[in-house]
């Protein structure tokens, strides 16, 4: 009231709650950065949530704009940077993000190049120790992580029965011998999370959800001003590339019963539960597959504008912030050894082979799965053959 102004450094950033947020589930120094880590990686989805959300309202804004000769004045023309510059900084965060940002997270867990010079900074015998404590919390559990895959149009993909959800089940609610796969976005997974809840209403959420619609229905209406382009028919999701996901689930199930034989825990009807699980996998993939082919072929506009934008327009800011979405998708999800997923896959893989390495040195077993349930293979089998099915704006590439 007299004009003073009494906010300080702590107050302003949250830092009472935000470095009481590190709970150690046991006394092993080394969980403290596991937590660390993760808790960061939650910090820079949020900042990639906003972002998304802010490109995502430029566009709303655009598909908005009935006067033809303003919406050629902003998008072809160039002309109001005003309009576009909370989209263009956001976009590039997002790409800052995905190529440098979540990477070097990554640095602090994994076997980076860096232990030649630094040693290692998580050691496998520790996470032994503090491991057991774990589950069933796991990785899936990343609402924000999934509600940024949904952005980049791999929401398809949470369709699918694919996870095993035995270990959820049991800890959870206490349910034994219930054997199930499961969507990601699954309740039984995500408990409450707030993944499930950005389909209805008018959040920002759901606007994020639609953002690859958003873009190419931008690319659609621009196409009024844009002459004939020589395009390329967009290429579809193919039977083969579905045959060979069906292929490579089946391989993860049986893996899985090895190990269960192994030990001599093999249901007697692991049989039967494998093909229904195999048959449920192939109708959930075909319909996704069906309805993703289908949108594709309304896609022939958006096709012709972004072809024009590469060619003629490289350099404005709608092409530029395109360009930085499609980079941040790659980033992501690409097949690069440096994107996230592969970096997370590398890391998983390294770590649970040296915990089994570890746990044999001291005369214990310990199981290949992740402390959800999953593992390595599902990851595997995500990445090589589901995400690459579904890239973002797959008209402008």
């Amino acid at each position: 009231p007299d004009g003073r102004r009494t906010i300080d450094y702590k107050e302003y950033l949250g830092l009472e709650k935000l470095l009481d947020a590190q709970t150690p589930a046991s006394k092993t120094p080394d969980e403290r950065v596991f937590i660390t880590t993760h808790q960061l990686f939650e910090i820079a989805f949020k900042q990639m949530i906003f972002d998304l959300s802010v490109v995502a309202e430029t566009f709303t804004a655009i598909l908005h704009i009935d006067d033809d000769a303003q919406l050629k004045k902003i998008c072809i023309n160039d002309e109001d940077q005003n309009f576009w510059l909370p989209a263009v900084s956001a976009s590039n965060r997002l790409r800052f993000t995905s190529e440098i940002v979540l990477p070097n997270f990554f640095s602090y867990l994994d076997k980076s190049n860096n232990i030649n010079t630094y040693g290692e900074t998580f050691s496998s015998a520790e996470y032994l120790k503090f491991r057991p404590y774990l589950p069933p919390a796991s990785g899936l559990q990343s609402a924000q992580f999934r509600v940024i895959q949904r952005a980049f149009c791999k929401g398809k993909l949470f369709e699918l029965r694919l996870f095993p959800a035995q270990e959820y089940k049991q800890d959870y609610d206490g349910e034994r011998n219930a054997p199930q796969l499961v969507k990601i976005t699954s309740e039984t997974i995500m408990r409450d999370a707030f993944v499930n809840k950005n389909q209805t209403g008018d959040s920002k959420l759901k606007n994020i959800a639609k953002i690859d619609d958003l873009a190419h229905e931008v690319l659609k209406k621009l196409a009024r001003f844009v002459d004939e382009q020589k395009i390329i028919q967009i290429r579809k999701i193919s039977g083969i590339e579905v045959e060979n996901a069906v292929e490579q689930f089946r391989r993860i199930l049986s893996i899985h019963r090895k190990h269960q034989e192994i030990e001599g825990v093999m249901p007697n009807d692991a049989g039967d539960f494998d093909e229904k699980a195999v048959a449920n996998f192939r109708e959930d993939l075909m319909k996704i597959v069906i309805e993703e082919n289908t949108r594709r072929e309304s896609f022939n506009e958006a096709q012709k504008t972004a072809v024009y934008l590469s060619e003629n327009a490289p350099n404005i800011s709608l092409t530029k912030i395109l360009n930085q979405l499609v980079a941040t998708d790659d980033a992501l999800h690409g097949s690069d050894d440096n994107s996230f997923l592969s970096r997370h896959l590398q890391m998983a893989a390294d770590r649970i082979r040296d915990v089994q390495e570890t746990a044999r040195m001291v005369g214990k077993v310990e199981q290949p799965a992740g402390t959800g349930g999953g593992g390595v293979p599902y990851l595997i089998n995500i990445k090589n053959n589901l995400v690459p099915l579904f890239p973002f704006l797959v008209a402008f590439r």
